[in-house]
């Protein structure tokens, strides 16, 4: 009786608890809108886009050769970018050539200078990838071609014609400057102007002593100061911190070596010579150690053969023009170089 009763109670409590359980429907329900509020609580994951690849451009190349009117590639010169204020110059190789792997700019102006050959302005445009441009120039009248003044085996230490307009001396004191000679309209040369002015100096060429070296310059008077006693008006080269080659006008004229050295001065080679004033001259000298041959217009006057080391701390440069007070005169194409050996 008792195992019927606990049976019995079993059953009526599983009705009881049926009759009070959500029903099936309601079952179903609940998890459908959990199941939604889940999906709705969890952050959907976004796609990230791979980068895009930027290509580089393909770059400006140049090709620049610079040939003469003959078509002979010219292989000392310059060339830069107006654009750029010549921030970048580039020199010729020894084919004439100036490549550029990158060149700065699709459209510029190159303004090119060699040595003899009338400064040219050459306007570009470029494409991207190679470039091959060819500039012919042509010769300047006035201008020194380096195949006319240096030889084989020689080595050019300093050259001015002055044609580009200005000088390249390393230092100047005095009252220079660059003009056009009016009596040959394109032709321009530096003139010194001392009248009332103390000592001028030109320097150009090394520091250290040469041994041996050529120099060579034109010259001429523009004007004579009238002197009336022993008064000293000269102009020239002067090397070693102690040697001049030194022309003066006055008490009929004088060419020739002189002495800085000793005090006073003195002249160990030196020859009478009258100057027309207006007319060109030209002086050259070929110093070998101890022996200088001493040249006027081409024609050899002298050598001598006691030449003494100058002192190389001295307070002038070593190489260059000089001229003293009340000089007036003009100089022109400068050729200064290393013989052969």
């Amino acid at each position: 009786m008792k195992e019927i009763l606990k049976k019995g109670s079993l059953f009526f409590l599983a009705l009881f608890l049926v009759a009070c359980g959500p029903s099936a429907e309601e079952i179903a329900a609940t998890y459908v809108a959990q199941t939604a509020e889940a999906a709705t609580n969890t952050p959907t994951p976004t796609n990230t886009p791979e980068p895009t690849a930027t290509s580089t451009p393909i770059p400006y190349d140049l090709t620049l050769t610079i040939l003469d009117e003959e078509g002979n590639a010219i292989k000392d010169g310059i060339v830069s970018v107006v654009e750029l204020d010549d921030a970048q110059i580039q020199t010729f190789d020894d084919e004439g050539q100036v490549i550029w792997n990158d060149f700065p700019e699709e459209s510029a102006t190159l303004k090119i200078v060699a040595q003899g050959y009338l400064s040219a302005f050459e306007e570009i445009t470029l494409e991207r990838g190679e470039n091959i441009v060819s500039v012919n120039l042509e010769q300047d009248p006035f201008g020194l071609l380096l195949s006319d003044k240096v030889e084989e085996g020689e080595e050019l230490i300093f050259i001015e014609d002055f044609q580009t307009g200005d000088e390249h001396f390393s230092e100047l004191t005095g009252n220079w400057q660059v003009v056009e000679d009016v009596e040959n309209p394109g032709n321009t040369v530096i003139q010194i102007d001392q009248r009332d002015s103390d000592f001028a100096t030109a320097a150009f060429g090394p520091d250290e002593m040469l041994e041996n070296f050529v120099i060579e310059y034109k010259f001429r008077w523009l004007e004579v100061t009238p002197f009336t006693g022993n008064e000293w008006q000269s102009m020239g080269f002067h090397f070693w911190n102690r040697y001049s080659l030194e022309t003066r006008p006055v008490n009929d004229g004088y060419y020739g070596l002189l002495d800085r050295s000793p005090d006073p001065w003195v002249s160990p080679v030196e020859f009478q010579k009258y100057y027309r004033t207006g007319d060109w001259y030209t002086v050259r000298a070929e110093v070998n150690g101890e022996i200088i041959s001493l040249y006027l217009n081409d024609r050899l006057l002298s050598k001598y053969k006691n030449l003494q080391t100058g002192d190389p701390d001295g307070n002038d440069r070593m190489f260059g023009l000089f001229a003293l007070p009340e000089v007036f005169g003009q100089f022109d194409d400068i050729v200064f170089k290393i013989p052969a050996k």
